[in-house]
């Protein structure tokens, strides 16, 4: 994020906080430590399930678990989500269930998100962060 008067230009206009171009990434940077890796169809055959491989990767790309680089290459955002999606998968559980899981848990970290960013930015412009200006 260039400068903290985007964020207080969006306040004041009332739009959306998570539309500031580059808070997302700002405030989940204090929190993320993984460095996306990339993996190939063959890596991802734990999840082929009765639907197939193919199917398998439309719906983990669908979730955000994984997206498409180029022909056979697929990057992984977050290899610890991937992981232990494929752990669970060879637990036993079905494939379908465990893709389920990841879906949801995909939208609950977005929703959480947004709220933290909401209440980040709500602090903040409110004066609540020692430092910052208060909003008028």
């Amino acid at each position: 994020m260039q400068n903290i008067g985007e964020l207080i230009a969006a306040w004041d206009q009332g739009r959306d906080l998570t539309a500031v171009p580059g808070l997302e990434q700002v405030v989940t940077g204090f929190w993320s430590d993984e460095i996306s890796t990339t993996t190939s169809p063959a890596d991802l055959s734990p999840f082929a399930g009765p639907a197939g491989l193919d199917a398998a990767i439309t719906r983990l790309h669908d979730i955000g678990v994984i997206e498409r680089q180029d022909a056979g290459r697929y990057k992984v955002p977050s290899p610890r989500l991937l992981n232990s999606l494929r752990e669970l998968v060879s637990s036993g559980l079905p494939v379908d269930a465990v893709l389920a899981m990841g879906e949801q848990l995909g939208s609950s970290v977005d929703t959480l998100a947004v709220r933290l960013i909401g209440g980040l930015a709500d602090a903040v412009l409110a004066g609540h962060v020692p430092g910052c200006p208060q909003r008028e």
